[in-house]
């Protein structure tokens, strides 16, 4: 028997609304909608139809290579269309959560459109999914279970541009800075990055100059212990500690796509019985 959350309508979870941009606007502008609304991706519409998403990954993916001024204001110049990822997929708004969660995780998708009367009504992403989550019962799973075992780490005091290119190459969203010693000093997230696109905050800025604070959750924490503590923060990563070792380097992350991965895989919670 599925666990009662995973009957949920995708109605009741999604976010109402859609924040979108045309084809032709400019990714530094996109980049600042992204920030304005503290969002991860627009929907991005040509003449009233959606056509692509534009996320933070997809602007990762420019021309972050570039180490001159002339090649990051072309990239600046470039349009949401040139960079958004299509084709867009959709939910019915009726649908159960559970569905929601085993099409994201089939898909390796990040959020899904949803679908009311045959109007788009909102956005289904896995962080409102990790809202839901919250309420798992204590203890029927551990950070441990669903983490990613490693890290991807860089110098406090590499360039901005330097970050990107590492988080383009490792295809990940965030880094582990840390100082001369190898001790973890703070944490680089792809929407630190968006002011290059659109503000002055310059390619060459150092990592420490914008990086925040690591928050930090035990390996033997609970599934719901850490999707609250990612709500609360209003973050999608945690970095794993060792509570032997809390000062040793962090031995992963905890992702909200890898709690949402889990409670819909087969034999996860939303398909385990009560």
């Amino acid at each position: 028997m599925v666990a009662p959350w995973s009957r949920m309508p995708v109605w009741e979870a999604m976010r109402p609304g859609l924040i979108s941009c045309s084809r032709d606007t400019p990714i530094g502008e996109a980049a600042a909608l992204l920030r304005m609304h503290r969002i991860h991706a627009v929907v991005v519409a040509e003449q009233g139809r959606q056509v692509g998403i534009l996320s933070d990954t997809d602007l990762l993916a420019g021309e972050w290579r570039a180490e001159d001024p002339e090649r990051l204001a072309v990239m600046r110049q470039m349009k949401a269309g040139e960079l958004m990822s299509a084709p867009i997929a959709e939910i019915e708004a009726g649908a159960p959560l559970a569905a929601a969660a085993e099409r994201l995780r089939t898909l390796h998708m990040a959020r899904l459109l949803v679908r009311e009367d045959g109007e788009l009504a909102g956005v289904l992403a896995i962080s409102d999914i990790v809202r839901v989550i919250g309420g798992i019962p204590a203890g029927r799973g551990l950070v441990s279970d669903v983490m990613s075992w490693g890290v991807v780490a860089c110098r406090q005091s590499a360039s901005l541009a330097a970050a990107a290119r590492l988080m383009t190459d490792r295809r990940c969203r965030s880094l582990v800075a840390v100082d001369r010693q190898g001790r973890m000093v703070g944490v680089l997230s792809s929407s630190d990055l968006l002011p290059c696109l659109y503000d002055d905050q310059s390619v060459d800025s150092t990592v420490a100059e914008v990086m925040h604070p690591p928050i930090t959750v035990s390996a033997q924490a609970t599934l719901a212990q850490a999707a609250d503590l990612m709500l609360g923060q209003r973050i999608h990563r945690l970095v794993v500690v060792d509570p032997d070792d809390p000062g040793s380097f962090p031995p992963g992350l905890v992702a909200t796509s890898d709690i949402v991965k889990e409670v819909s895989a087969p034999g996860g919670e939303w398909r385990r019985a009560n």
